[in-house]
């Protein structure tokens, strides 16, 4: 038995794509998708964003049992910029879980980090039970969000404002707002280097999502807008610079605009309240000392 880490190769591709869907084929969307979806997002994934050395494989002999990417961040304290490195898609096949080889999988991205002069590794658990897990490989909390709903029939006497909602149709408008956001409201945030974001921007459509925006004041507000899966009349605004006050005075008229019965809101709330999103761990010199509001990407949720 010969165990080893490696980047993949190009022989290596179909092979990850099944370890990928084996995987991950219940957890796209709300946990509720049909196997044509995960397919075709993992063949989107791979079409649009795959790289060979963003990729790390786990072999047992000539067998992929396990993989993750690792995907060039940056973390933003006191407008100092540091570097990260983001952990997406790492999965183990079932068979061999719980036997250490993801562990050792991360662990070799640190020190692969470590060589790369990086500060910090930064990924978004899968599930609930996985902050337990990564906690114990010394993950903190890095950020915590707010859901609010907004229902039609309870909000029936507001009034509508007059407001002009427009889709946002390209990712260098949707980042330019984006900046904006983070510089104006956070001392501490993530985000991804520029490239990414022609990625999210088709990920969001790919998985029927839109952007739009409209004026207050002045001012844009933008909003990734998402259907749910599983009940048509409700829609979900996962990613937004609309704060909960604004909501209140405004999301009656989103409601009416698109005629749905129910919306909720992902809010960056004060890490430690409501559910936490993201987490963190020190691999360079550098440590964070976290409070108040921090921000990772809600449109990866």
């Amino acid at each position: 038995m010969i165990d080893s880490i490696c980047n993949p190769n190009y022989n290596d591709i179909e092979q990850i794509k099944k370890l990928l869907f084996i995987c991950f084929q219940d957890d796209l969307e709300d946990g509720k998708t049909s196997e044509n979806m995960d397919l075709n997002y993992i063949n989107f994934y791979i079409d649009n964003l795959f790289e060979y050395k963003n990729c790390f494989i786990y072999k047992r002999n000539n067998d992929i049992i396990s993989t993750l990417f690792s995907i060039p961040t940056e973390i933003y304290i006191e407008h100092k910029k540091y570097k990260a490195s983001y952990i997406y898609a790492a999965c183990t096949l079932p068979e061999y879980r719980s036997k250490g080889i993801m562990k050792n999988l991360i662990n070799y991205i640190w020190e692969y980090d470590k060589n790369r002069n990086y500060d910090f590794s930064i990924l978004v658990p899968g599930e609930k039970s996985l902050f337990d897990y990564y906690s114990k490989l010394g993950y903190k909390i890095f950020s915590s969000y707010c859901r609010e709903t907004l229902n039609l029939h309870d909000n029936i006497n507001l009034e509508l404002k007059d407001i002009n909602i427009e889709k946002i149709d390209n990712w260098h408008e949707f980042l330019y707002f984006r900046n904006i956001y983070l510089k104006k409201n956070f001392n501490i945030y993530a985000k991804f280097e520029n490239f990414f974001y022609n990625y999210v921007y088709k990920e969001i459509s790919f998985t029927n999502g839109v952007i739009y925006k409209f004026s207050i004041l002045g001012e844009y507000k933008f909003f990734v807008l998402f259907s749910s899966n599983d009940d048509s009349e409700k829609m979900y605004i996962k990613e937004t610079n609309i704060t909960l006050d604004e909501f209140d005075i405004y999301g009656y008229t989103i409601l009416r605009y698109f005629n749905i019965e129910k919306i909720s809101i992902n809010i960056p709330c004060n890490i430690g309240e409501e559910n936490s999103f993201s987490m963190y761990k020190k691999i360079g010199d550098i440590d964070i000392s976290l409070k108040g509001k921090t921000y990772f990407n809600f449109v990866l949720d």
